[in-house]
C-alpha cells in the first residue's frame, strides 16, 4: 500500500542514507548549495493530527521540514502547531485570501494581515505558501501583483522565491506522484521531469536524483489507519474527477 506513514518513513530514511541533507524553507537563501538537499514542504490542508504524527516520525530519524498551515478552524489548533515547532520544523502561513475574498484585493491583504499576526502569536513564521484553491478562479499568487509580502517581514514565498531551474520537484497533489492532469496550481518550473508513479519507484531510484529536490507532501493523505486510508483515496478519487474537469474548461 502506498501513502502510508510506514511508507513514507520508508521515503525519508531513504534520503537520509542516500546522503541528503534536509532543509528548511527559512534557510533557502542562506544555502551555499554544496552537496545534496532536500527541502521537505508539508502543506496542512486537513487533519493536523497526521501532519503531528509526521512530525513525530521525523524527529525521530533527525529530520526537519516545513509545514504551512491553512487558517481554518478545524487545521489551526495551536497545541499541534507549538508541538511541531518544538519538533524543530518550521512552521509557515498556508494563505488563501484571494480566493476567499472572491478577488477582492483589498480585503484579502487585510485578512493575510490579521491571519499572519495570528500564527506570529503561536510559531516563528517567517516563509509563506500559497494554497492552491483549486475550485476557486482566483490565483492567491496575484495578491502580490498589488501587494508585497516583504512588508510584513515575509522573507520568501515558496512559488514566487524559488528558483527550482536544475532540481526536481515532486508534489503529491492529487494521491499521486504523477498528478498532471489534476494538477491546477502546484507547479514549478523544474528543468528536470520525472515519471514516478508511486513512492516506491522513487524510492527504487533515490542514487539517481539530482541533488536538489523539492518534496511536497500534504500529511491527510498518509497514514496507517486503514479506514482513513480509504477514506483518502475514495474522496481523493472524486476530488480528481473535478479538478479534471475544471482543468479542461
Amino acid at each position: 500500500m502506498d501513502f502510508t506513514l510506514t511508507k513514507y518513513r520508508a521515503l525519508l530514511l531513504s534520503l537520509r542514507d542516500a546522503e541528503y541533507q534536509f532543509c528548511l524553507f527559512r534557510d533557502y537563501k542562506l544555502s551555499d548549495n554544496v552537496g545534496k538537499q532536500v527541502y521537505l514542504r508539508h502543506d496542512i490542508d486537513d487533519r493536523p493530527e497526521n501532519a503531528l504524527e509526521m512530525a513525530i516520525e521525523e524527529n525521530r530519524v533527525g529530520i526537519a521540514g516545513t509545514y504551512y498551515f491553512r487558517n481554518r478552524k478545524h487545521i489551526f489548533i495551536e497545541k499541534i502547531i507549538r508541538r511541531i515547532e518544538d519538533l524543530g520544523h518550521e512552521i509557515g502561513y498556508h494563505y488563501e485570501n484571494l480566493a476567499d475574498s472572491k478577488g477582492d484585493a483589498v480585503f484579502a491583504i487585510d485578512d493575510f494581515r490579521i491571519n499572519l499576526n495570528r500564527f506570529r502569536a503561536v510559531a516563528d513564521v517567517q516563509t509563506i505558501c500559497m494554497h492552491g484553491s483549486p475550485y476557486s478562479r482566483w490565483n492567491n499568487l496575484d495578491l502580490w501583483d498589488q501587494y508585497s509580502y516583504t512588508d510584513e517581514e515575509v522573507i520568501l514565498e515558496v512559488f514566487r522565491d524559488i528558483d527550482y531551474n536544475g532540481s526536481m520537484y515532486l508534489t503529491d497533489t492529487g494521491r499521486k506522484w504523477d498528478s498532471g492532469r489534476e494538477n491546477m496550481r502546484d507547479k514549478v518550473a523544474s528543468s528536470i521531469p520525472h515519471s514516478f508513479q508511486s513512492t516506491d519507484d522513487i524510492i527504487q531510484s533515490i542514487f539517481t536524483l539530482p541533488s536538489k529536490l523539492f518534496i511536497t507532501v500534504h500529511p491527510q493523505r498518509w497514514t496507517d489507519n486503514s479506514v482513513l486510508w480509504i477514506r483518502e483515496l475514495v474522496m481523493q478519487a472524486a476530488k480528481n474527477v473535478i479538478k479534471r474537469k475544471l482543468i479542461r474548461h
